[in-house]
This record gives structure tokens, C-alpha cells and sequence, in this order.
């Protein structure tokens, strides 16, 4: 119970946080140290800036077993929200677990598009797990994220109406080979 009501404080925090942002608010990159994502974000939370950090679930084999572990979908960058000009951003730069953020000309961070942050938070949830895509369509290319076919590539060349199990043709052996498999799993390629 107490942890639902922390994340509903959190969650209110950032709806606050949405209506209160400067004209001057925007989305900058910041190269993180290896191993520090929590410390990092954590650290400039408490400084009062928004962060983003979205993450791919993935399969890790640990001996003979396999483990679904969340992971960076950007691996040594964490976005971080502020207003350039009515906030002291340099102290993002001396945050325990930054490296710096990554700057442009005149010395000044270069902002991320807005459009691009859009899509990207719109893809994920409120914790930054990115989300599946909610439709495959036929002749999507696609990508397998985990199973005996790992990181192969496909085709799909049928959903179910419930869009949970996908089917594919995938290219083993000079031949295709059609196969099932769970639309968690997959990842969809940019034409």
C-alpha cells in the first residue's frame, strides 16, 4: 500500500511538474558512467529535474537458467528535463553517476527534439518500460528479441485477433520457415 501511494505522489508530481514547465523547458541528453543509471537518475531526481531513462526488457542467461531483466534502450544516456534558461544546469555535470551532458556549440547542451521525446515516452510506460507495438500488420520486418530465435529477422505474415501471438516467416537454411511467436517478443525494424 505504501509503495502504490508513493508512485501516485510521484506520478501527481510529475502531472504538476507538465503544467508548471517554462517556455525555455526542454529535453537534453547526458552520458552516464557504466553501471550508474540508478545512482544517476536517482541523484538528479532529488536536484529537482525531470528524467527519462526508457528500458527494453530482455532475456539474460545466468548458468541454466533465463532471467527477464529491464535494461537502458540507450545504453550511457539518460534524458533529463529542464529549463536551460531559468535553471543552474551545470550542476547536472558534477551529479554522482554523470558523466556530463552532451553539449554543443558555444558550450551551451544540445536539447532533443521534441517531437522525438514524444514518441518515445508515448511508447512507454509510467516506470519507462518500453511498450510492444499494440499492432502488427502483414509484411512488418521485425526483429526476435528472445527464444531459440534470438535476434533473427522476420516477416509477419499474420496476427491473431487478440494481436498476442504473431506469425512469421523467417528465412533458415536458404528456405522460409513459418513460426509462431508472442508479440512481447518482438521488436519492429524501421523501414
Amino acid at each position: 500500500p505504501l509503495r502504490n501511494d508513493v508512485s501516485a505522489r510521484a506520478h501527481n508530481k510529475s502531472d504538476i511538474q507538465d503544467q508548471t514547465r517554462g517556455v525555455g523547458f526542454g529535453w537534453f541528453a547526458a552520458t552516464v558512467k557504466p553501471n550508474r543509471f540508478a545512482q544517476a537518475k536517482l541523484n538528479l531526481q532529488n536536484q529537482g529535474f525531470e528524467t527519462f531513462m526508457p528500458l527494453l526488457e530482455r532475456t539474460v542467461r545466468s548458468g541454466r537458467s533465463e532471467h527477464v531483466v529491464l535494461r537502458p534502450a540507450f545504453p550511457g544516456y539518460i534524458f533529463v528535463g529542464f529549463d536551460r534558461d531559468a535553471t543552474q544546469w551545470r550542476v547536472i555535470n558534477n551529479t554522482f553517476g554523470v558523466s556530463g551532458l552532451v553539449m554543443g556549440a558555444a558550450n551551451a547542451p544540445l536539447p532533443v527534439h521534441e517531437a522525438l521525446m514524444s514518441s518515445m515516452k508515448a511508447r512507454c510506460d509510467d516506470m519507462g518500460k518500453v511498450l510492444p507495438p499494440s499492432a502488427f500488420s502483414a509484411g512488418d520486418r521485425v526483429r526476435i528479441l528472445n527464444g531459440p530465435f534470438k535476434d533473427l529477422l522476420a516477416e509477419v505474415s499474420q496476427t491473431t485477433s487478440s494481436n498476442e501471438r504473431v506469425r512469421l516467416l523467417l528465412e533458415l537454411m536458404g528456405r522460409p520457415v513459418a513460426t509462431e511467436c508472442d508479440s512481447g517478443a518482438l521488436e519492429i525494424l524501421d523501414a
